[in-house]
C-alpha cells in the first residue's frame, strides 16, 4: 500500500528535478537543430506515428519529455516541479516513476488513436492531477495540489483546449490531456476508495486497452491507414493500397495532394477510367500542374487518354 504522506522540506523531488532537467536538455538540443526534421527529433524520442506503428512504441513515453516551445515548456515543467515533487514526496521516487512512465504510455497511446502523435508532458500532468484529486482526503500534500483554483485551471484549460483544436486555431493533444486525467483518477481510486476498486480497475483496462489496440488495429486514425495504404504500395498490392487511401480520405486526412495522386497512378495502370478521371479532378483542387502532368502522361502510365 501506499505510505502516508512524507512531506519534508528537506526532501528533495529527486526524480521530478531530473525530469525537468532532461525535458530542458531535450529542448535546448532540439532547437539548436531545428531544421533537421525527424531525424533529429528521432533522436531525442519524438518518432513518426508510422514508426510507432512498426513497433518503436518505446516512443509513446519519450516523447512526453520533449517540447519544442518554450512556453510550452516553461507551463509543463512549472506543474512538473510543484505538483510532480509533491506526488514524488508523497508516493515515494520509484513509484513516482513508474506513474510516469505508465501514464505517460498511456495517454500517448489514447492520444495517437484519437488523432496523431503528441508530444510533451501534459498528459502525464493532467494523469497527476487527477491521482491528486481522487487521493486529496488522505494525503495532506494532494490536498494542496488539487485546491478549488487548481481544479477550475486544469478542467478550464481542458474545456479551452478542445475549442482551439476544433476551431482550428491551435493542435493540441486533447486525447492525453483527458485520457491521462481518467487514469489519474483510476489510480487514485485504486488507492483511496475501496468501495471504487472495481470500476476503477475496468477502467485502467479499458484506458490501457485504447493505448494498445490503436498500436495494431486503428481504423478511425487516418494516419494509420496512411501507413497501411504505404505499405500496400510497397508491396504492389493494389486492392489494399486502394481500400486503405480511400479509407485515409473518409477519415478526413490531411494530405490529398498525396492521396489522389496515388490513387491517379494507381487507377491509371488499372485503366480503371473512371476513377483515374475522378482522382485527376480532385488532384486539380489541390495541385493542378500535377494533375495536368498526370493527365498529360496517361498513356505512359499504361491506358488510352480519357
Amino acid at each position: 500500500m501506499y505510505p502516508q504522506s512524507r512531506r519534508s522540506n528537506q526532501d528533495l523531488p529527486i526524480m521530478s528535478a531530473a525530469s525537468c532537467v532532461l525535458c530542458g536538455i531535450i529542448f535546448v538540443a532540439l532547437n539548436a537543430n531545428s531544421s533537421g526534421g525527424w531525424a533529429a527529433t528521432a533522436r531525442w524520442g519524438l518518432l513518426p506515428e508510422s514508426a510507432i506503428y512498426k513497433g518503436a512504441y518505446w516512443a509513446l513515453i519519450s516523447s512526453a519529455f520533449v517540447h519544442v516551445q518554450l512556453l510550452h515548456l516553461l507551463f509543463n515543467l512549472s506543474w512538473l516541479w510543484s505538483l510532480g515533487g509533491a506526488l514524488e514526496r508523497t508516493i515515494g521516487p520509484w513509484r513516482w516513476l513508474l506513474f510516469l512512465l505508465t501514464s505517460a504510455f498511456v495517454s500517448s497511446g489514447l492520444q495517437l488513436a484519437l488523432g496523431g502523435m503528441g508530444i510533451g508532458m501534459s498528459g502525464v500532468i493532467y494523469a497527476m492531477f487527477g491521482f491528486a484529486w481522487a487521493t486529496r482526503r488522505r494525503f495532506p500534500e494532494m490536498a494542496m495540489m488539487a485546491t478549488k483554483g487548481n481544479v477550475q485551471i486544469f478542467v478550464g484549460w481542458g474545456v479551452l483546449c478542445i475549442f482551439l483544436t476544433y476551431t482550428h486555431l491551435m493542435n493540441i493533444g486533447n486525447g492525453a490531456h483527458f485520457g491521462g486525467l481518467l487514469f489519474g483518477l483510476a489510480v487514485g481510486a485504486l488507492v483511496d476508495h475501496p468501495k471504487l476498486r472495481i470500476p476503477a480497475s475496468l477502467g485502467l483496462v479499458v484506458l490501457t486497452a485504447g493505448a494498445i489496440v490503436p498500436l495494431y488495429w486503428n481504423p478511425l486514425s487516418p494516419l494509420w491507414a496512411a501507413w497501411k495504404a504505404d505499405g500496400a504500395f510497397q508491396r504492389n498490392d493494389v486492392p489494399e493500397a486502394i481500400r486503405f487511401t480511400r479509407m485515409y480520405l473518409d477519415r478526413g486526412g490531411d494530405d490529398q495532394e498525396w492521396a489522389w495522386r496515388n490513387l491517379a497512378i494507381v487507377y491509371a495502370h488499372q485503366k480503371d477510367r473512371a476513377h483515374f478521371q475522378e482522382a485527376i479532378d480532385h488532384l486539380k483542387a489541390v495541385n493542378r500542374n500535377e494533375a495536368e502532368s498526370l493527365a498529360g502522361d496517361y498513356d505512359a502510365l499504361g491506358a488510352s487518354s480519357p
